[in-house]
């Protein structure tokens, strides 16, 4: 596990996605061997929480720029007036 820090190292340009890699596969060790429980209990005590957060943040940010979208549709529809019928 003290490793880590040397993949991260190791892979300049990756050193996200392969930190957050590790250290859920670390957690999802951790929590199977603390709580002596399965790793399917283990990796969904890790991973739901983040998936439930991460569906809340995408549907916050829907709520959030709806009105923005709607208003920037509506701004488009009077186009055919400016062009002229012809157009």
């Amino acid at each position: 596990m003290s490793q880590g820090v040397s993949l991260v190292g190791l892979l300049p340009f990756f050193a996200l996605p392969v930190s957050l890699v590790w250290a859920t596969g670390v957690r999802v060790m951790a929590y199977r061997s603390l709580s002596r429980s399965g790793w399917v209990r283990a990796s969904v005590a890790v991973l739901l929480p983040a998936l439930v957060m991460g569906g809340l943040g995408l549907w916050g940010y829907r709520v959030v720029t709806e009105p923005w979208v709607v208003e920037q549709e509506s701004a488009y529809e009077g186009d055919g007036a400016f062009w002229g019928e012809g157009h």
